[in-house]
């Protein structure tokens, strides 16, 4: 059993299968800190390497946005 619960974890990483309770919590934590102008967030990814997260995302912001005022507020 412990055997195969190794093997299946290795296998799920290398083939990108996704993390449901990562997502979860990431997710929660987005919404908890969102802000008033986030428009949009969608495509978001969770990548894990070892003990480090990689997050990916894409951030819809208002159009007037410079780039500067874009920046800060992804930040």
């Amino acid at each position: 059993y412990t055997g195969y619960k190794i093997i299946r974890k290795s296998i799920a990483g290398m083939m990108d299968e996704a993390d449901i309770e990562l997502l979860d919590k990431m997710v929660q934590v987005l919404e908890e800190n969102r802000r008033e102008n986030w428009i949009d967030l969608h495509n978001l990814r969770v990548i894990k390497y070892g003990s480090r997260l990689h997050v990916d995302c894409h951030l819809t912001l208002p159009w007037f946005f410079n780039v500067h005022e874009a920046h800060q507020e992804v930040d």
